[in-house]
């Protein structure tokens, strides 16, 4: 099988933290990338060079069973077999297969007992969906300590997860006190979603009336019963069923829901709506299960239900849309409910991600913009988390000086972004704020001031990068140039520009003086009257600080003709 760039590179980083000494790493790779394939592979080398046998841990049958196919595919020639509930994994050769047994799939619940493969002596350790285990924990870290891994000589401990985050804030890699000692590669959901490997995510939010502030906490989340209580309301129901038919209808839809009853009354809404829909939950037997789920995959149902079964090991590509009907202040809880709809498909254009909101004045739920570190409460508004990603980060770095305001819509971005280029251009650059008090603004090549009466001056740079000082007044026959000899610093030019100002425009000195009092005060009528007339957006023009910055509004609309003005050549300065 052969790995994507990104796979090899894990593999390589792997190997390369072996060789420097490294005994427990842990590596990120999101959800729908192949960390499984990935590290079968890595076993499959292991083994080659002689470094065997192999455990895989993992908490569910389904990661079990996902694990042991994957290997099957990757490395037909070792042998793999599960350890879990019932099920036992043969150490020894059998008669009709003599290879030795190369790789158990062993679930931590069942390990946690010492009699369960106590012959059994691994030198890799996979743990799968690492950001459940914890140093401290009553399962991972004791089924690892009965191992050895702790042990100078202990097994490679190689973890994978798509979310290293622990809602408890437990460390997962440090050099002391967790169970990796470092992260060896991570490859970001951005980055596989640009490179093609994972579908583009859309947001959008279906705002419901459920008050979440009445809603009590447990373990650093919302408790599944107290907020099912929030969200199973047939109200909140019929705005969600309202909201995806206006978004994500026709598409193949996952719920993740409250609880299992919240699932199973969400799954009767739909289907007393027309939608062919149905709830899977644990207590159902796996054969019915995966007739649901087969259905699903064939198209015979449009949506399915559920309560945090289908977080993990759950591999249907063709679902091209998520609701979050279960609020969380997780992270690592949600990543992975939406994990569930970032699989490509040929066909799959991307995944409509909807985030049920209600009423919260206390909580910071996790959505679609906060995987990213994104401001929670942005409405994406059918915009895809790369925009998104793409333009908070032009945001960023577009707003040095500037004190703007966290967007909540993508409108409201988009109009920030422009209000920040705005905003930019009448603001005093930082390095002229430092030696001189007058309103110089920024020019591409320089800086622009400007005086009553179409008055201007320019200090500018040539392709040379030689200093020019132009004065203008329209009472003059020409502009007055002066050209640097090109050994000037920028100290030197704005100091003899300020005097050659002063004196040419002294009548405007309280105008061009950024410290002067009026420039302190409000923003008038007759200033909001000008910027509208000049159809300047309500929100830029709210964003206006000050009388000052309202006035240098205006002057830079009027006087853009400015910074393409030209002029004769003078003396040096």
């Amino acid at each position: 099988m052969n790995l994507r760039p990104y796979q090899a590179a894990c593999k390589r980083a792997v190997f390369g933290a072996v060789e420097g000494g490294t005994r427990r790493m842990l590596f990120v790779l999101p959800t729908g990338t192949g960390k499984t394939v990935t590290f079968a592979s890595i076993i499959e080398d292991l083994a080659g060079q002689g470094i065997g046998p192999a455990m895989i841990l993992a908490h569910r049958a389904e990661l079990l069973e996902q694990a042991q196919t994957k290997l099957a595919a990757v490395a037909p020639h070792l042998r793999c077999e599960i350890e879990q509930g019932d099920r036992r994994a043969d150490a020894g050769p059998t008669l009709d297969d003599d290879r030795l047994l190369a790789v158990v799939c062993g679930s931590v619940q069942s390990l946690v007992n010492p009699a369960r493969l106590a012959e059994f002596r691994p030198r890799v350790i996979i743990v799968d969906e690492a950001h459940h285990a914890s140093r401290d924990g009553k399962t991972y870290a004791k089924v690892l300590e009965r191992f050895g891994a702790f042990e100078p000589d202990g097994p490679l401990v190689i973890g994978c997860t798509a979310t290293p985050k622990r809602l408890d804030r437990k460390a997962l890699h440090t050099e002391h006190g967790a169970i990796f000692e470092k992260q060896v590669f991570q490859y970001g959901i951005i980055d596989a979603i640009r490179d093609g490997w994972l579908c583009p995510l859309r947001g959008y939010r279906a705002q419901t009336d459920a008050n979440l502030d009445a809603v009590k906490m447990s373990r650093g989340d919302f408790a599944a019963d107290s907020v099912a209580e929030a969200m199973d309301r047939d109200a909140v129901t019929e705005q969600v069923i309202d909201r995806w038919l206006e978004v994500a209808y026709n598409r193949p839809t996952v719920i993740f829901c409250a609880n299992v009853e919240h699932s199973h009354h969400v799954a009767w809404a739909f289907e007393a709506a027309g939608i062919a829909a149905a709830a899977v939950d644990g207590g159902m037997a796996p054969d019915q299960r995966e007739r649901i789920r087969c259905r699903f995959e064939a198209g015979d149902l449009q949506v399915i239900t559920n309560c945090e079964l289908w977080t993990e090991g759950v591999d249907i590509p063709c679902i091209s849309s998520v609701v979050l009907l279960r609020p969380t202040t997780s992270w690592a809880l949600y990543c992975q409910m939406v994990g569930r709809g970032t699989r490509i498909l040929d066909g799959k254009a991307d995944c409509a991600v909807i985030d049920v909101v209600g009423n919260s004045t206390k909580h910071n739920l996790i959505t679609l913009p906060a995987m990213l570190d994104l401001p929670y409460d942005l409405d994406m508004e059918g915009g895809t988390l790369a925009e998104a990603h793409a333009a908070i980060k032009e945001l960023g770095e577009r707003a040095a000086a500037i004190d703007v305001k966290h967007p909540k819509s993508m409108t409201a971005l988009r109009l920030m972004l422009e209000e920040v280029d705005i905003l930019a251009g009448i603001t005093t650059p930082p390095e002229i704020q430092a030696i001189s008090r007058l309103n110089w603004k920024k020019l591409p090549s320089g800086y622009l001031i400007t005086a009553p009466g179409n008055r201007y001056a320019m200090l500018t740079q040539d392709t040379l990068e030689t200093w020019l000082f132009t004065i203008h007044d329209p009472q003059w026959r020409e502009d007055s140039v002066w050209r640097a000899t090109g050994t000037e610093e920028l100290v030197q030019m704005v100091d003899f520009a300020d005097k050659a100002v002063m004196e040419a425009f002294g009548d405007a000195a309280v105008l061009m003086n950024r410290e002067a009092g009026w420039r302190k005060g409000k923003v008038t009528d007759k200033q909001r009257g000008i910027l509208e007339r000049m159809k300047v957006s309500p929100l830029i023009i709210a964003s206006l600080k000050n009388a000052g910055a309202a006035s240098d509004l205006i002057d830079s609309r009027m006087k853009r003709r400015a910074t393409s003005h030209g002029g004769a050549v003078k003396a040096s300065a």
